[in-house]
């Protein structure tokens, strides 16, 4: 047993991602490349090396087995908008995708979609686990916890194993977690592990050391002995997490048809059609080609709104409720969807709110979003978006409620600060619960550049 008075345990959360900070060192059939960030000892290869490199390792870490990527007829999804109808696709030795005759800078994608994308027989009754990793979800049937190992239960012929360091909480329900749960998930506790229980009616947190979760109970330590808790008032945990930097952006995201995200540094197809997805330095998960909905690329090329600061923000209602505005969310608190994504990135606000984000060291040539009243509001909403340059006005578009969501791009090259901002239409701003969905800003495409012998 660990007494309480022992040291901790302190996961290291970095170093199991293929693209994390340790050295690199990769086989890629005759080719073998080995990789060091700068830390300024000597014969470390140069930071701008290590940069350019990068991207070319999260791709090929695997590719040595196949190069393939899907050889079933796909639609690839560009930066840029346009849509490519592909046989097949696959990556070069170099990390370009291949379609066909074309060969593109993986930056230069969004994502993969299978032209045949079967709907998951899996309904939340029978997933009702929702597992958080860094950058990812996975639904599942059940999770058990033992050695410090995760199992994930997907079905009866489906399991996966992850390292509890790779799995930041657990969510025993497959409606949206309260935000009090948000806010623990959010919140990094380098010693203690956290148990959501409800007592009385009311969800209780108790900070401990999670020891095993079994069908029927979890056993955790806390106040210096270990307890087993029924899980039928469990609601979810979360487990420790360094303080330290963030892990870094994994450079695929595999979205199944039930609403998982895993996350991957590198992809492979196996001989029987699976995908290989690797989660973490050491640990690849395999998910059916069947259960793939989109394979999503992290383009270097993109910049969300979202991930940004606002340098300033004004809000000002005529006679709604104030709220304030909201990343990756609804002013209500929920998910921002559109009819090709299930989970978007981008911005809840009311009317009259006003958004305005410095831009000048983005290299950003166009901003793009999908302008939708957010469907809790049926058609009572009544908005117009309006997007401003260094003050300049750049698009003035109105969307009423019930509306399908209306793609706009706009040119930014040049501008140092970008503004965002709704204004009421009718109706004063009942309803004005305005989302820019997928809201981004895409910097040019880079010219090719010829190697140097």
């Amino acid at each position: 047993m660990r007494g309480h008075s022992e040291t901790p345990r302190n996961r290291k959360r970095h170093p199991r991602y293929a693209c994390g900070f340790a050295g690199l060192s990769f086989s890629l059939g005759p080719l073998t490349l080995t990789l060091s960030p700068e830390d300024g000892g000597e014969g470390t290869e140069r930071k701008t090396t290590y940069r350019r490199w990068r991207s070319l390792v999260c791709l090929t870490v695997l590719l040595a087995a196949s190069a393939v990527v899907a050889a079933e007829p796909v639609t690839v999804t560009l930066v840029d908008g346009a849509v490519l109808d592909a046989a097949a696709v696959s990556f070069s030795p170099d990390g370009e995708l291949l379609i066909g005759e074309r060969r593109l800078s993986v930056d230069d994608v969004r994502w993969i979609s299978p032209v045949k994308v079967v709907a998951t027989s899996a309904d939340s009754a029978s997933r009702p686990v929702q597992i958080w990793l860094d950058t990812g979800r996975i639904i599942a049937a059940d999770v058990a916890i033992d050695s410090e190992q995760v199992r994930i239960i997907r079905s009866k012929d489906e399991t996966w194993t992850l390292p509890l360091e790779a799995v930041r909480a657990v969510w025993w329900s497959p409606t949206a977690p309260p935000p009090a749960f948000v806010a623990e998930i959010a919140q990094r506790d380098e010693k203690h592990d956290r148990l959501l229980l409800m007592v009385n009616a009311a969800p209780t947190v108790i900070r401990g050391y999670l020891e095993a979760v079994a069908a029927e109970q979890v056993r955790m330590e806390w106040m210096d002995e270990v307890r087993n808790v029924s899980r039928a008032v469990c609601l979810g945990f979360v487990t420790t997490q360094t303080a330290d930097k963030a892990p870094p952006q994994p450079r695929f995201g595999v979205r199944l048809t039930d609403g998982s995200l895993v996350p991957s540094s590198a992809l492979v197809v196996n001989d029987d059609d699976s995908l290989r997805c690797r989660v973490t330095t050491d640990v690849d998960l395999s998910v059916h080609w069947t259960d793939v909905e989109r394979i999503e690329v992290a383009s270097d090329r993109l910049r969300f709104l979202s991930n940004l600061t606002p340098v300033e923000v004004r809000s000002e209602t005529i006679v709604a409720l104030p709220r304030p505005w909201q990343a990756d969310r609804s002013v209500m608190g929920r998910t921002l969807q559109t009819a090709s994504l299930r989970e978007a990135k981008g911005l809840g606000m009311q009317a009259g709110t006003r958004l305005l984000f410095d831009v000048a060291d983005l290299d950003a040539g166009q901003f793009a979003a999908e302008l939708l009243l957010d469907p809790v509001t049926g058609k009572t909403g009544d908005c117009v978006y309006v997007v401003r340059g260094d003050g300049r006005e750049l698009l003035r578009q109105r969307v009423r409620g019930g509306e399908p969501a209306a793609a706009v791009r706009v040119e930014i090259g040049g501008v140092a600060r970008l503004e965002v901002g709704v204004e009421s239409g009718e109706n004063l701003d009942l309803g004005d619960h305005a989302n820019w969905c997928d809201a981004r800003l895409i910097r040019p495409a880079r010219p090719a550049v010829e190697s140097r012998d």
